[in-house]
């Protein structure tokens, strides 16, 4: 029996086969995306709201402290450190 190497079984070379296939550029990456939900805009309008309502407030208060015509509720302070330090909850 003659063994004949040249007429073997043909095996591909795999790193011959991955070097012919063309190079596939990768996508540059997208730019990130934020979705807010209507949800959380609402709140943000609520919030901002409030942020305006209470710099009002203060904006009204120190003007009333540099006027010299701000009114401190004697009543009100007293409830207010009754309920804190009696009341609590």
């Amino acid at each position: 029996m003659k063994i004949d190497h040249t007429h073997g079984v043909w095996r591909p070379n795999p790193y011959q086969q991955q070097a012919a296939k063309p190079v596939q550029k990768r996508e540059k990456p997208g730019r990130d995306q934020v979705q807010i939900s209507a949800e959380a805009k609402a709140m943000l309008d609520t919030q901002t709201a409030l942020n305006q309502k209470r710099q009002a407030k203060l904006e009204r208060i120190k003007s009333e402290l540099e006027s010299g015509t701000y009114q401190v509720d004697s009543r009100k302070v007293a409830e207010r450190l009754f309920d804190f330090w009696f009341r609590r909850g």
